[in-house]
């Protein structure tokens, strides 16, 4: 549990901070090629910071939610 709620907090906290990633409207319909970017590369970040908390989601264990909604925002 101490895990999970690590890795909420490090995802909110790095959504919230991000002007891309919080945009509330769906900014992938509207981005540009730099700003697609640059948000891949933050998500990339965030996913890193992901598996240093909870490294069993990323190890295809299925009963965790990172790896599929980290998978969403990419594609």
């Amino acid at each position: 549990m101490d895990a999970w709620l690590d890795a909420l907090h490090r995802y909110g906290s790095r959504v919230t901070a991000s002007e891309l990633l919080s945009e509330p409207d769906g900014p992938e319909e509207y981005l540009s090629d730099e700003q697609e970017e640059q948000a891949l590369t933050e998500l990339t970040q965030l996913a890193e910071e992901l598996k240093e908390a909870d490294p069993a989601a990323f190890k295809g264990y299925k009963g965790f939610l990172w790896p599929a909604h980290l998978d969403r925002w990419l594609y």
